[in-house]
């Protein structure tokens, strides 16, 4: 580096050259190389079935819906599908550069999934020791829902990546290390992120907040006596500047959601002949309560919720519990769950033992995340789909290494330690490939999606000047391949895509027309007639 320097009795400025170290460390740790190897791998990975895995409807539909209108319309609006606006508006402004579908679809969620694989390393090496942190992300990458969302262009994958980034940020907290005023700001941007990307995001911000703030004010109770006044107080400072952060972001969000809601509901009364001719600023600023009541209520027809089997708590909360670790480890469920129900033993006895501990902020965000979704069965019969819950595939993930770290730990003394390491990570290896590998390897997300696109590769229908289609699936795929917009005028269409069992239905209308019609492909769903 050349350094200027200023010789003060001559009045001279000379130049010196300073070495400095390289900016660039390569480390030399097996383990850090192995890493990067792995997630190259599973980058290239994530590319592949980017562009191989057909899309799902949903996907279609926000593409459709939402991301090729451009941002503004994605940040006003709602639909009965739901819309993850945060994604969605990244996504749309992806789309102004005229980026290739797949990738302005899809190409965040791929970006976020690799991404997630680094920042659990990085966690998991804070916590973990020799070869457990691998071990952990090889364990995260086989789970098969996290396999199964990990490119689809929805939030999902993007919202594990806004919680990783919280744990990593919030483990930081102790008596030694605060955060400066820029990271509370980016507190707030990741918890207002999180909850645009997906509303549902609310089920790991507040555990995650409780546990965060629980620990903080319990270590402030327990060094008050040394600290003095709550000012000079360090826990008790940081205390308070969470919570804030977490109000600031809760407030900034709900006006994000409001502004989506009066637009959604501006939307569906300018059909209304009372506001005929009104934009829909013109509709909100006539009726706002009317406008907010109509989008409120699109919004909460568009949650998709499960309903556990069962009529008492216990039987709910079992099957939750199991078809949930089955969602993750089909095959494995059981054993994910007693390691998980380990591992809340082991935590908890950390925490009694050693609250004082920065871990101790891990290990109530992990508990938090575990006791959350028991508490929920408690007051609603309904909850979330699994796919929301694709951040618990970080929580489980930490919690076997938790129960396998201790493990360690304890054969320590009869000199298996290294053989146990090697075990442990063949066993992830291993159930890696088989999650990876398996059924899911190749498995679209709807057979009949997958068909569709095979009917409409094998015959083209921009070579036709009236195609036609008998369902909205059919035109958004058509589109999306082929930038064809098709009718459903079908007795003017010289290419039409018909589900077969309407075809086989004699009371279908147009039944001479498309008999006369030359059958060009057939599949098991789908049959292409031309003229």
């Amino acid at each position: 580096m050349i350094k200027k320097e200023k010789k003060s009795d001559k009045g001279l400025v000379i130049f010196k050259i300073h070495d400095r170290p390289p900016r660039l460390h390569i480390s030399e740790d097996p383990q850090d190389m192995a890493v990067v190897l792995a997630v190259l791998a599973m980058t290239l990975y994530y590319i592949w079935r980017m562009f191989y895995i057909t899309p799902s409807y949903e996907e279609l539909h926000d593409y459709f819906y939402f991301i090729s209108k451009g941002p503004l319309f994605t940040l006003s609006n709602w639909s009965a599908e739901g819309n993850h606006i945060g994604y969605n508006f990244l996504a749309s402004l992806l789309n102004m550069f005229g980026i290739p579908k797949y990738m302005v679809m899809r190409g965040i969620s791929c970006i976020a999934a690799s991404s997630n694989l680094i920042l659990l390393y990085r966690l998991s090496k804070r916590y973990f020791t020799h070869w457990i942190p691998f071990a952990t992300i090889v364990t995260y990458s086989g789970f098969e829902l996290v396999n199964i969302l990990n490119i689809q262009g929805r939030g999902y994958t993007l919202s594990v990546t806004l919680f990783l980034l919280s744990i990593y940020m919030l483990g930081r907290l102790s008596l030694t290390e605060t955060f400066s005023n820029i990271q509370y700001y980016f507190l707030v941007i990741t918890f207002v992120a999180a909850l645009l990307v997906c509303l549902w995001n609310i089920n790991w911000i507040i555990p995650m907040c409780f546990a965060v703030l629980l620990y903080l004010l319990i270590n402030g109770l327990r060094t008050r006596k040394v600290s003095g006044t709550v000012e000079n107080n360090i826990y008790f400072s940081q205390f308070f500047n969470i919570l804030s952060c977490e109000i600031v972001a809760f407030i900034i969000a709900g006006i994000f959601y409001t502004i989506n809601i009066l637009g959604s509901g501006a939307y569906i009364l300018s059909s209304d002949k009372e506001f005929e001719g009104l934009s829909r600023l013109g509709i909100i600023s006539k009726d706002p309560v009317r406008a907010f009541i109509e989008g409120l209520k699109l919004v909460r027809e568009s949650f998709g919720m499960i309903t556990p089997e069962g009529n008492t708590y216990l039987v709910r909360w079992y099957h939750f519990i199991f078809d949930f670790s089955k969602s993750f480890a089909p095959g494995f469920e059981h054993a994910l769950m007693v390691m998980c129900f380990v591992s809340i033993f082991v935590m908890i006895t950390g925490c009694v033992l050693y609250f004082e501990e920065s871990r101790t902020c891990i290990r109530l965000i992990i508990l938090g995340q575990l006791f959350w979704m028991p508490l929920i069965l408690v007051f609603f019969k309904r909850v979330p789909s699994y796919e929301s819950y694709m951040f618990m595939g970080v929580i489980m993930a930490i919690a076997v290494s938790v129960v396998i770290g201790n493990l360690i730990l304890t054969l320590q003394r009869f000199g298996l330690k290294h053989i146990f390491y090697a075990l442990s990570i063949a066993i992830s290896v291993v159930y890696f490939f088989i999650g990876v590998f398996g059924d899911t390897f190749f498995a679209p997300y709807d057979r009949e999606i997958d068909e569709t696109y095979q009917a409409l590769i094998m015959v083209d229908p921009s070579e036709y000047k009236h195609p036609a289609v008998t369902g909205m699936l059919q035109e958004y795929i058509m589109e999306f391949l082929y930038d064809v917009e098709a009718s459903d005028r079908i007795e003017d269409a010289d290419y039409l895509m018909i589900k077969k069992e309407m075809y086989e239905d004699e009371d279908f209308a147009n039944k001479d027309y498309i008999k006369r019609m030359h059958r060009s492909y057939e599949n098991g769903s789908y049959i292409i007639l031309t003229n």
